[in-house]
């Protein structure tokens, strides 16, 4: 009887130890919470200071021109990147349509490209921060599975600093986007 129940418990301990020591998920994007701002939300300096962080962090090798204080114009965005709220998963149609800028890349290899991740105004300054990061990288990472050398790449994530304020979730669609952008030889 006592070797019966020595048996159990060793057995019992072996499972709860590989139970235990299995790999951690990452959680879907719609498992996070999104939570009030810890920092100002209104011309406060939350926003800002988060956005200056992160790009210090990655080096600032980006800078904005300084009359405008913009990463970019408009018209040198050569495609866009729509996602549901809260995601930065790929859908199928934007990787038809990336498929068609894989081609352009290729076609003028001494262009360098910059993805710029976007959110809208929804959750805290430096959530949208991380889910613009992981929207932009989102894209290089599949541009690069189609063949485009990761070197070319700048990421920059604008979070929700150019987002428009008080949208609904639905409204708010076309602040949920990755920019693909040349950016000047």
């Amino acid at each position: 009887m006592k070797k019966l129940i020595k048996i159990s418990c060793i057995v019992a301990s072996s499972a709860l130890f590989f139970v235990g020591c299995g790999k951690k998920k990452e959680p879907a994007p719609l498992d996070t919470v999104v939570g009030t701002s810890s920092g100002t939300r209104e011309g406060g300096m939350g926003e800002t200071d988060a956005y200056s962080e992160s790009l210090s962090e990655r080096g600032g090798a980006l800078s904005p021109d300084p009359v405008t204080g913009k990463y970019y114009n408009q018209e040198d965005v050569i495609s866009a990147v729509y996602y549901d709220f809260d995601q930065y998963a790929i859908t199928a149609p934007h990787r038809e349509m990336l498929k068609g800028v894989v081609e352009k890349l290729k076609a003028e290899p001494e262009h360098r490209i910059l993805v710029a991740g976007h959110c809208d105004w929804h959750g805290t300054a430096e959530y949208n921060l991380g889910l613009g990061e992981r929207r932009a990288k989102g894209v290089v990472n599949y541009l690069v599975q189609m063949g485009i050398d990761r070197s070319r790449f700048e990421v920059l994530s604008r979070g929700d600093i150019e987002a428009i304020r008080g949208t609904s979730v639905l409204d708010g669609a076309k602040d949920r986007r990755s920019d693909i952008v040349w950016l000047k030889k």
